[in-house]
C-alpha cells in the first residue's frame, strides 16, 4: 500500500514532446501532471499521506484487535 505515495527514479528528468522536467516522485512528493507546478514538491501532500496510511492502519488494528 505504502508504495502507491512515493516511487524511486531511475532518472532526475523526465522529457515529454522535448520538454524536460523533473521527474514524478509520486503523491506524496508531487503531483502527476506533467507541468512544472506539478513537479515541484509540495509538503501538504506529505502530510495528507500521513492522515491516510493513520486511518488504514488504524482500520487494519480494529479488524484484527475488534
Amino acid at each position: 500500500m505504502a508504495g502507491q505515495f512515493a516511487k524511486p527514479c531511475s532518472e532526475p528528468d523526465e522529457l515529454h514532446n522535448g520538454v524536460s522536467l523533473p521527474s514524478y516522485h509520486g503523491d506524496i512528493i508531487d503531483n502527476k501532471e506533467f507541468t512544472p507546478n506539478a513537479h515541484c514538491t509540495w509538503p501538504f501532500n506529505m502530510v495528507e499521506a500521513y492522515h491516510q496510511s493513520s486511518q488504514t492502519i488504524n482500520i487494519l488494528y480494529a479488524f484484527v484487535h475488534g
